[in-house]
């Protein structure tokens, strides 16, 4: 098969930036070396790339003498650079065709790099006969992915006023947002819902259902019955009919283990409760898949969502992508210390966030605290989200300071609160307030750093509020206690 170039096209733009070096600036974001088949044209843009870098003016005798000094050979029979350089020089391009000269470059240079990519995974087809299906595929995807990940469009800087009004002005038309709302309304006034490119963490300690939070708010998003939304979840840690007994007992209200033990066909009021949530997820059908993963690694997960994607999203409907949760594998690359892992996981969590950038999709998940409640295994992973929360259970004098019911003590068991935030919703400047509080013990007014509420019971998440919100439902609740004779309940004064 014949290599793809344009010889002429080469020299056309080596001549243009010889001639008019000062317009050099205008394609160097754009074009590399490797875009240059020639091998002397490579080393004709380099060294008027580094004289031109180091403050020097472009000569074309100069630049003739450090080829010269590189002591190269070339495919081409040349007698002289000296001479060829001249010979370029002459050629006639126009000043203001060189960015044109330069897209159209770039563009067959992508065109030969696919095309060599393709014979790539062609060759790995034939060596890797070994392989499991998924591998295969796995494989095939991690080729082609470099050379579409290392391409991006060129971007410039552009006015920033100016390139305000035009951009505002394209939001007003009659499309639909590319928002995908959160399910909880606290959540949604504090901080907007999902948007394309964004990576949102929920950061919890093992075992304080931040998977049960996440599958609630897949759940609720796949209701929403005006918008085509379909989900992806990633689990590292639950087979899929493990989770799926989980479903029918948050919709149910039955008991895991009675579902589980099949205890609840042998009692009529829970075989109704069943039958019923069984009845209820129809709904639910082609909305929300789920893949148990294991241990597996991060192109591995990368290749699944790509593929998911390809094959269920188009322009006329939505997607969101839950991975639960973020860690570290023994098949991802060996971890010698600490620091290495803090790393590892950061490129991880980064090359999720770039995910979620190149398909347009909000990319929600889970991580894990360590006994500091620190996020994860490091820091690094604050670098590449969108926002991160931190949800835990609330301890015990949280409990006893929020409830307001002295029956359910059940009321409000987890707390959201978060940590670095990017976007922000309509109510945002509430999302930080610190509430005012009257502690007993102290005998004095406290404040408390702002937080929404969460009552978890079965599998099933009910949003209850922020802490002022469950302040004013508490104080409401005391008042409510003198009775006149005639047995009328009345608010007691201030």
């Amino acid at each position: 098969m014949e290599h793809i170039f344009d010889l002429r096209l080469e020299q056309h733009l080596l001549s243009g930036v010889l001639r008019y070096p000062f317009t050099f600036p205008d394609i160097d974001g754009l074009i590399s070396e490797a875009d240059f088949k020639n091998k002397l044209h490579q080393t004709i843009w380099n060294q008027v790339k580094q004289t031109l870098r180091s403050g020097e003016s472009v000569d074309q005798f100069i630049i003739a003498q450090k080829i010269n000094n590189l002591a190269l050979s070339f495919e081409d029979k040349i007698s002289s650079v000296a001479d060829y350089l001249e010979g370029l020089c002459l050629i006639n391009v126009k000043q203001t065709s060189l960015k044109a000269l330069a897209n159209e470059l770039k563009t067959i240079s992508i065109r030969r790099e696919i095309a060599d990519t393709g014979q790539e995974i062609s060759k790995a087809m034939y060596q890797h006969s070994d392989l499991k299906a998924d591998e295969v595929v796995v494989l095939a995807n991690q080729i082609y992915s470099k050379v579409i990940n290392s391409f991006k469009p060129q971007n410039e800087p552009c006015d920033l006023f100016r390139g305000a009004e035009e951009y505002i002005r394209s939001l007003d038309d009659d499309l639909p947002s590319d928002e995908i709302f959160c399910p909880y309304k606290t959540y949604q006034n504090f901080f907007g819902g999902f948007f394309p490119g964004d990576l949102t963490l929920i950061a919890s300690p093992p075992k304080n259902f931040k998977s049960t939070l996440l599958m609630d708010m897949m759940r609720r998003i796949c209701e929403y019955k005006n918008e085509d939304i379909k989900g992806l979840i990633i689990d590292t840690e639950l087979e899929t009919y493990r989770v799926q007994r989980r479903i029918i007992a948050a919709i149910s209200g039955v008991n895991e283990y009675l579902i589980k033990s099949k205890k609840w066909r042998k009692n009529h009021a829970l075989n109704e409760k069943v039958e019923a949530a069984l009845e209820q997820m129809r709904n639910y059908f082609g909305k929300i898949e789920h893949i148990y993963v294991g241990n597996t690694t991060t192109d591995e997960m990368l290749s699944i969502v790509r593929r998911w994607h390809w094959k269920n999203i188009n322009k006329n409907n939505k997607a969101i992508v839950a991975i639960d949760y973020f860690k570290l594998t023994g098949r991802d690359e060996k971890i010698l210390d600490a620091f290495a892992a803090s790393m590892s996981l950061g490129v991880r969590v980064d090359m999720f966030k770039k995910l979620a950038s190149e398909l347009q999709i909000p990319i929600i998940g889970a991580v894990q605290t360590n006994r500091q409640n620190q996020v994860g295994l490091s820091h690094e992973i604050n670098k590449f989200v969108s926002s991160l929360f931190l949800f835990e259970r609330k301890n015990q004098e949280e409990m006893e300071r929020d409830n307001f019911d002295a029956v359910d003590k059940s009321n409000a068991t987890h707390k959201l609160m978060p940590l670095y935030t990017r976007d922000l919703g309509e109510q945002a400047d509430k999302h930080n307030e610190y509430v005012p509080y009257f502690c007993p013990k102290k005998n004095k007014i406290i404040h408390i750093q702002n937080y929404i509420s969460y009552k978890i019971q079965n599998f099933n998440v009910m949003e209850m509020g922020d802490l002022q919100h469950l302040f004013n439902m508490k104080d409401n609740q005391l008042k409510i206690t003198k009775r006149t004779p005639d047995r009328r309940t009345e608010l007691l004064d201030e």
